[in-house]
């Protein structure tokens, strides 16, 4: 068995290398028992990002082709493009791992694409559909960008609405004799803070997408035949107990697009169709999720 693992660092590198697993056989003890020789091999090492990798996705699989896409993010605002290959490495390096040196257009058969650059902060979600003819990125700057994979064109950019600016309490909020504290500075320009999106998720068919922002209690649902918000369900105290976290930070729908669980920072929630919670997940002790 061979898995491809890429995983993102906060040394801005993009890695990506092959492990190899013997399968058991039939009279050997059970898989408890026995610890499988893996190897290692590397097969790309990037020089992604200017910051520390903040999400990354993989285009489905293709019949027709043994290219995989790969999407990066990071807090430089850019989304970086690769192509992959799913063909595993030569014979000679499947034994032992090739030290790499980071690259910024292309290792091996891997290939930098591109670049986009279509927020204007932190790109937080990236998702291809099913097949593959479309890239989803939501951003902090509020926005999900719908982009067609066969030119990376923007079809439909949809803004999720910054919630209403409140009064600001100097003496109760910061404290007599302070002002904001430095990381709020700069945010309201580019859409940072209350209005930042956390997270989409893609309803099998298609038709749907949801999202959760910061700020807010609540999950959007968004018409993507009609490229406009089609419902907001606000999260009550008896749906998500106040214990569980202030806003939604992932989401996830389940195989049949039947349900979805909104994650939060220290619970996760299961909803129905009929937007009614069905299961509450919490951990013991009591920590957050991730």
């Amino acid at each position: 068995v061979h898995l491809q693992i890429i995983t993102g660092t906060y040394e801005k590198t993009l890695h990506g290398f092959i492990a190899s697993i013997p399968l058991a056989s039939n009279t050997s003890p059970s898989a408890s028992e026995i610890a499988l020789p893996a190897t290692f091999s590397d097969t790309f090492l990037f020089a992604a990002h200017t910051s520390p990798l903040r999400t990354l996705t993989i285009s489905p699989s293709a019949p027709n082709t043994k290219k995989r896409i790969l999407a990066t993010s990071s807090a430089d605002e850019r989304i970086n493009l690769y192509t992959l290959s799913t063909l595993l490495p030569p014979p000679s390096l499947e034994s032992k791992s090739v030290l790499l040196k980071p690259t910024s257009s292309a290792s091996g058969r891997n290939r930098h694409l591109g670049t986009l650059h279509n927020h204007l902060n932190t790109p937080t979600a990236l998702l291809f559909t099913p097949n593959r003819n479309k890239l989803l990125s939501a951003g902090a700057d509020g926005q999900i960008q719908i982009l067609r994979t066969r030119d990376w064109g923007v079809l439909s950019t949809l803004k999720a609405p910054k919630p209403k600016a409140k009064p600001i309490n100097y003496a109760k909020d910061y404290g007599e004799g302070y002002g904001p504290r430095i990381d709020t500075f700069g945010s309201e320009g580019y859409g940072g803070g209350s209005g930042a999106i956390n997270d989409i998720a893609l309803h099998p068919s298609q038709k749907i997408l949801l999202s959760v922002g910061a700020g807010e209690r609540a999950v959007r649902m968004w018409n993507l035949m009609t490229g406009r918000k089609a419902g907001m369900l606000v999260f009550d105290r008896e749906a998500v107990p106040t214990r569980f976290g202030n806003e939604g930070l992932r989401l996830e729908w389940s195989e049949k697009g039947e349900a979805y669980a909104v994650a939060f920072d220290r619970g996760v929630v299961v909803f129905g169709m009929d937007s009614k919670p069905r299961l509450r997940i919490e951990t013991a002790p009591r920590s957050r999720i991730h």
